[in-house]
């Protein structure tokens, strides 16, 4: 019963839609004429209204009612955007969050906003133009000048370590934080400054954990500057890279056992950086950063290979 609590709550947790939309919303109904009323469900609005509907993967129902005419216009359901994106941010869950999405209503709505126009003979109305082709040819522009703010997540890490008296360390985890900022010296080029920490967490969101026996684990801090390009929805950087790695390892048994000793070893290194992204909407992106190192600075200098490899989310805030 316990298992089956736990795995209850896991398919909660990780679908966006079941948490994140209730089973009403407010859709926002106006017309291009005026004394227009709408009959949504057995009520009748006055428009422009802001009309409660149910989510359903049914067709919602709309009557336009004028003084001359009263006709009645089919709404198509579409899937929203809390299933279609939202899934992807428990990333190594996401298979379990769009299955258990897939059993409930939430998932649809439709859309945020409805125009009516007493001249509409379609059933369409409730489509959203383009479909996935207008989607993918939408452009988001950037102008010489423009300052941006950028915040991310280095989602899932995977670290190659060589601390100083240690064998090399292959360790991989979640979680991390960065912060930056960038400007566009031309349109479609900017350069950008970040200052980073990465982590190997074991669970992919936060949460309590606890280890027993000898564990492993890693962090990165990487401080980077690049120059980038901007392609329509891609942008490519590279660049010059500072990391600080540490690699800590922990053991609650070696006063009993006397094996493996607690330890942690430091190390600096100069490299360099590169990232390559694709933008989902005007402020979101999803993209891999690659940050190895080559020469070790300290605690002593030495050619000595390193990297941090992360899948990142991140945002941009335009100043």
């Amino acid at each position: 019963m316990k298992r089956l609590f736990l795995l209850a709550i896991l398919f909660c947790l990780t679908s966006c839609a079941t948490i994140f939309n209730r089973k009403e919303y407010k859709l926002k109904i106006s017309s291009t004429t005026a004394n227009v009323r709408a009959k949504v469900y057995d009520s009748v609005y006055r428009l422009p209204a802001d009309v409660s509907v149910k989510r359903s993967k049914a067709d919602l129902k709309v009557t336009l009612i004028t003084d001359s005419l009263s006709r009645e216009l089919i709404v198509k359901p579409r899937l929203s955007p809390q299933f279609c994106w939202g899934n992807m941010t428990f990333l190594s869950l996401m298979p379990v969050g769009y299955l258990t999405d897939l059993t409930n209503p939430k998932r649809f709505y439709y859309g945020k906003e409805l125009l009516l126009n007493e001249h509409d003979t379609i059933s369409t109305i409730g489509k959203k133009r383009g479909g996935l082709k207008a989607y993918f040819k939408r452009r988001y522009p950037t102008a010489k000048g423009q300052f941006n703010l950028v915040l991310s997540v280095p989602y899932a890490n995977l670290f190659y370590m060589q601390p100083h008296n240690e064998r090399a360390k292959t360790l991989g985890g979640f979680l991390g934080a960065s912060l930056g900022a960038e400007y566009y010296y031309k349109e479609n080029k900017y350069a950008k400054f970040t200052a980073a920490a990465s982590i190997n967490f074991i669970a992919p969101v936060p949460a309590p954990a606890s280890y027993d026996g000898p564990t492993e684990f890693a962090s990165a801090y990487n401080f980077t500057l690049t120059d980038n390009y901007k392609l329509s929805r891609f942008t490519l950087g590279y660049g010059l890279n500072y990391g600080i790695y540490q690699w800590r390892l922990t053991n609650n048994e070696y006063r009993l056992t006397r094996n493996e000793e607690p330890r942690t070893k430091i190390n600096h290194g100069i490299g360099i950086a590169t990232n390559a992204y694709y933008q989902f909407s005007r402020s979101f992106f999803v993209g891999v950063i690659y940050n190895p190192t080559f020469i070790t600075t300290y605690p002593k200098t030495e050619f000595n290979y390193q990297h941090v490899i992360s899948l990142d989310f991140l945002w941009k805030i335009k100043l």
